[in-house]
């Protein structure tokens, strides 16, 4: 088991908080290894898949091959530029610098093309560049830090997917609407419904299955509801919005 690193303190411009935002703003484009089943998907769906599943798909970022997962470093004014003047939606999971830096995640350089390009391609990951195919961008404002997937044992391919064990606690949720919730999951524990009492033994039509709300969403340190109106995130326990 990875050893989770001493960092120091952030400061004022630096978060101990990094987010998965799971929508980028109206008019941005996904990479083009993500496939069509998810670019259809509404950021909604997306962190309900995330939470139900308790893992997160990665795919290749902009100009390489190696998939990651990608989150942004935003202390609390910063993500809110991100979410009301730079659209990104308010819909995502969040996870402790520490612990992202402890499986193998760290910060991306932002770099012109020529100094990123001086890079193996099997660490061009580590670079976002400031020009791409001849045009300006800059997207030093997503302060952004990755996750790349190791490689399969004994194979040429890469892993999909990271998944959260049952030790992880996300340190927050971050939802678009206060009445939002994650689709119930279920536990395994079935219900005669003409008793109302557990059931023991073959499971039949008069059973159903007790659900509850996934772990991620009823163990997190914290949910995050975007308050659009007045510009800020509003933070409540799991237990406050039950």
């Amino acid at each position: 088991m990875a050893t989770t690193p001493l960092l120091n303190m952030a400061g004022p411009a630096q978060s101990d908080h990094l987010i998965h935002f799971t929508g980028r703003p109206i008019g941005r484009q996904p990479t083009p290894s993500v496939p069509a089943e998810i670019r259809t998907m509404s950021p909604q769906q997306r962190l309900d898949s995330i939470i139900g599943s308790a893992s997160v798909r990665a795919f290749a970022p902009f100009g390489v091959e190696r998939p990651a997962v990608c989150f942004s470093e935003s202390p609390p004014d910063h993500m809110v530029h991100l979410i009301a003047d730079l659209g990104f939606p308010p819909w995502g999971i969040v996870v402790s610098r520490s612990d992202f830096v402890a499986t193998g995640g760290g910060a991306v350089a932002y770099l012109p093309d020529h100094v990123r390009d001086e890079f193996p391609p099997d660490l061009r990951h580590w670079v976002v560049p400031f020009m791409t195919d001849g045009r300006l961008g800059d997207w030093s404002h997503e302060r952004e830090w990755r996750l790349p997937m190791p490689k399969i044992p004994g194979s040429g391919d890469y892993h999909s997917a990271i998944g959260f064990p049952d030790t992880t606690v996300l340190q927050a949720v971050l939802i678009g609407e206060p009445d939002w919730r994650p689709t119930p999951v279920g536990t395994g524990v079935w219900i005669d419904k003409t008793t109302g009492l557990p059931h023991a033994g073959q499971i039949n039509v008069f059973c159903e299955e007790q659900t509850a709300w996934p772990r991620l969403w009823r163990e997190a340190q914290e949910i995050w509801v975007w308050s659009p109106a007045a510009r800020r995130i509003d933070k409540y326990t799991p237990a406050d919005l039950n």
